[in-house]
């Protein structure tokens, strides 16, 4: 039997051997429960052939330290998407659980870019962690831009942070022009 939470070198998984009705090597464990909707449309158990299969999905190819992407269906921004019964799943939320068992409790789960993950549909247990809601925001795409879309620098005078949002900036620049745009249309 392969215990998957000590899986340490996430080489490619083979035949994996759990007893019926059961992942994570844990009695029980169905589902993460790391958020509300999480917590409507939990993971349900999978059968060692529903395991099985699921890791068949996923191209291990590039060896442990490459991103592996989900070869099936993604939704529409670009997450792997998976069926178990009559519910779709994360893909690489389903890999995680898998391999580590539930989320912790108001964590959600991040591909870090730190460990070369660059894809939304990768599944390597290696390149996902469990982090606050602020964390993933922090590390969003917006961390690793250096201009806004409009060409300007994101420097610390030219940069607008607003607590609300977390992880979001804006381009002074481009802010005071759309504001003196809307008033002088505003005035005609």
């Amino acid at each position: 039997m392969i215990n998957l939470r000590t899986y340490a070198d996430f080489g490619t998984i083979g035949a994996i051997k759990e007893s019926a009705g059961r992942c994570c090597n844990s009695p029980g464990v169905a589902a993460s429960d790391w958020s509300t909707s999480m917590r409507r449309n939990p993971i349900p158990t999978l059968t060692p052939e529903q395991i099985e299969r699921f890791w068949s999905h996923v191209d291990q190819s590039g060896g442990p330290d490459a991103c592996w992407p989900w070869q099936l269906s993604c939704d529409r921004i670009g997450y792997g998407s998976v069926r178990f019964s009559v519910r779709n799943y994360l893909a690489h939320v389903v890999a995680y659980v898998l391999t580590f068992g539930q989320v912790p409790d108001g964590l959600e789960l991040d591909h870090v870019r730190a460990r070369g993950c660059t894809r939304r549909d990768c599944c390597n247990p290696a390149h996902i962690e469990a982090v606050t809601h602020a964390e993933n925001m922090r590390r969003g795409s917006q961390a690793s831009q250096t201009h806004c879309k409009r060409g300007h620098e994101f420097t610390a005078q030219n940069t607008i942070t607003d607590p609300r949002r977390p992880g979001q900036r804006t381009c002074r620049t481009c802010h005071n022009a759309d504001v003196r745009r809307h008033l002088a249309k505003k005035a005609a």
